[in-house]
């Protein structure tokens, strides 16, 4: 699962890797850098805000960071080469020693976060307002700066890497300390923060960077794809890709690309709910056959199984509970997949508050493996004419 980061009591948005954000600086560079908030800035004339296509240059900088604190890189001189546009950026970090080796690059297109570090890559979407990160260019009086320095107030000027720039000094605020920035009175670009724990200053700046379509893209590259982050032809996320196999009631195994290589149906849920749900779906399927017709079930709880003593994390509970399950579905007539780790082969189709309500879902997956509809129990007593239409589409 992703690591949450926290800095002074502060969540910091959920990323995962060898070497989380929390390993990139200490918090105070995170602090200083990934300030989270609401992303609602007023984007510098001649950039665009987010969502919009690039408009073909950027701002770039190179900053170098030196923070006190926890994590790898507390007491550790950073490098950080930063492209940014309107709320987007991309931050390459590396080892103030070794710049040219970047470790681990962070990219914001304005929605999600991308996260690359070696071989690895995670990406984050859907992020609440306050765990997202602030842009680089910032202008006072926007949300954006109440973000970045709350209450801050102009306290001069300065000169940095060449640019003219006025410093705002920021009062404490919550467990967070009084701090300054430096903004680039042309572009809004920070230029420094400083504080008594450390600073961030910009030695380079570049105010007319090339970009393009994949400079702010939080895709995940395609020869750093994972299982879990295949695509439909779309472009959308292909369901059931979290493992390769559950076990099969009545033994062996349940391979979930046979449930992908469509179109098939797959109904999710509990015993009682399954049972419902095929009462309604065999019939119209050439009982399970035309389109195959597959369960995912999830065991627990179930009724009159006796789970007291067994224990999953044991080969011979696994075994038993298996056994037992397989003795209650023997009459299904279409393969059950005996999914023991709390719904977790079909999370993507099935949610957590599905699980919660004791809701059971029918899916139909494609020919390419891609989801074309999902119904609730509740939702199939007024969507049988889909099914139906669905089905002698696909037979």
């Amino acid at each position: 699962m992703p690591n949450r980061l926290q800095c002074g009591g502060s969540s910091w948005g959920a990323v995962s890797g060898a070497r989380a954000l929390n390993v990139v600086a200490s918090c105070g560079l995170v602090m200083a850098v990934l300030v989270l908030g609401a992303c609602e800035a007023r984007a510098p004339e001649g950039s665009s805000s987010a969502g919009d296509e690039p408009a073909g240059t950027g701002i770039g900088a190179r900053y170098e960071s030196f923070y006190e604190g926890g994590g790898e890189a507390g007491g550790v001189p950073q490098v950080l080469d930063v492209i940014a546009q309107g709320d987007r950026f991309r931050m390459a970090i590396s080892d103030a020693a070794t710049p040219d080796e970047v470790y681990q690059t962070v990219v914001w297109d304005g929605s999600a976060m991308l996260l690359l570090e070696g071989g690895d890559a995670s990406r984050e979407e859907d992020m609440p307002p306050e765990q997202r990160p602030t842009s680089f260019i910032v202008r006072a009086g926007d949300a954006t700066f109440e973000q970045r320095c709350p209450g801050g107030t102009p306290s001069g000027s300065a000169q940095v890497a060449g640019r003219a720039g006025t410093v705002y000094s920021c009062p404490a605020h919550d467990e967070s300390e009084s701090s300054e920035v430096t903004l680039d009175d042309a572009t809004g670009l920070l230029l420094r923060t400083e504080s008594a724990s450390g600073h961030m200053t910009a030695v380079e700046v570049d105010t007319d960077v090339p970009v393009d379509a994949g400079t702010f893209s939080t895709e995940i590259p395609p020869d750093m794809r994972g299982k879990e982050d295949e695509v439909a032809e779309d472009g959308s996320t292909l369901p059931l890709t979290t493992m390769e196999s559950v076990p099969l009631a009545g033994g062996g195994d349940l391979l979930i690309d046979d449930i992908r290589h469509g179109p098939s149906l797959v109904v999710i849920g509990e015993l009682p709910g399954v049972e419902a749900m095929l009462a309604r779906v065999l019939p119209r399927s050439g009982q399970g056959s035309a389109p195959p017709v597959y369960v995912l079930l999830n065991p627990i709880p179930f009724e009159g199984t006796d789970n007291s003593d067994l224990s999953l994390a044991t080969e011979e509970g696994t075994r038993r509970l298996i056994d037992e399950v397989s003795a209650q579905v023997a009459t299904i007539p279409v393969p059950v997949g005996i999914d023991i780790k709390g719904g977790a082969a079909g999370e993507d189709l099935r949610s957590f508050e599905d699980i919660m309500a004791g809701t059971t879902v029918l899916a139909a997956i494609d020919e390419a493996g891609a989801l074309e509809w999902r119904l609730t129990d509740d939702e199939l007593v007024d969507s049988a004419e889909q099914v139906d239409e669905w089905i002698a589409a696909n037979t």
